[in-house]
């Protein structure tokens, strides 16, 4: 399930979600299939960005209707939210910005 991971903080993804809702329909290893075979050789160059991240980030975007730069400033915003000090003290579920 696409909110059946653990969180730095101990928390959980709220399942009902649209986003986390929404990722619980895509078949991941297709897309990662699809997605490592689209890099080409994967020996050159830098390492490739998670699928998750790449296709999420894409969908926000688009869901969103941002820019590329906001897209990167908006998951960073995300991230530091997620990675900050007051979040083990959280009790429910974490959900995400609704798009």
């Amino acid at each position: 399930m696409a909110y059946d991971f653990s969180l730095a903080f101990g928390g959980r993804l709220n399942q009902d979600n649209r986003l986390v809702a929404m990722a619980s329909f895509i078949p991941w290893a297709e897309v990662e299939e699809a997605y490592i075979r689209s890099l080409g050789d994967t020996n050159q160059g830098n390492d490739a960005f998670p699928v998750r991240l790449v296709l999420g980030s894409l969908i926000i975007k688009e869901r969103l209707g941002l820019s590329d730069v906001e897209t990167i400033h908006y998951g960073k915003s995300l991230s530091a939210i997620l990675s900050s000090d007051c979040m083990p003290s959280m009790t429910k579920p974490l959900s995400i910005p609704p798009c």
